[in-house]
């Protein structure tokens, strides 16, 4: 991944911070098969997708890489709901 490549990541959200001291910046730390990735969610993107963005277990992000491996999310989708419908297989 270079820096401004788009690109898309759906996972698990491990992460939504919004300290005090970013400027209304929220960061969401997210966990797939192939490790971890950060997301840098400006506030107009945030106010826009904010009820997706609380409210769901998994996500998929789309964005622009940034330098250091950071993506800067552009574009948020609900896909918890497909994942509760699928359920899980355990053994009995």
């Amino acid at each position: 991944m270079r820096k401004r490549d788009l690109v898309t990541v759906a996972g698990a959200v491990i992460v939504r911070q919004r300290p005090s001291t970013a400027n209304d910046v929220v960061f969401i730390t997210m966990e797939d098969e192939t490790g971890y990735s950060n997301f840098i969610v400006m506030p107009d993107v945030f106010d826009k997708f904010r009820s997706t963005i609380v409210s769901s277990d998994f996500l998929p992000i789309r964005g622009i890489a940034e330098e250091g491996g950071m993506i800067k999310g552009l574009y948020f989708e609900p896909i918890s709901t497909f994942v509760t419908k699928i359920g899980s297989h355990d053994f009995q």
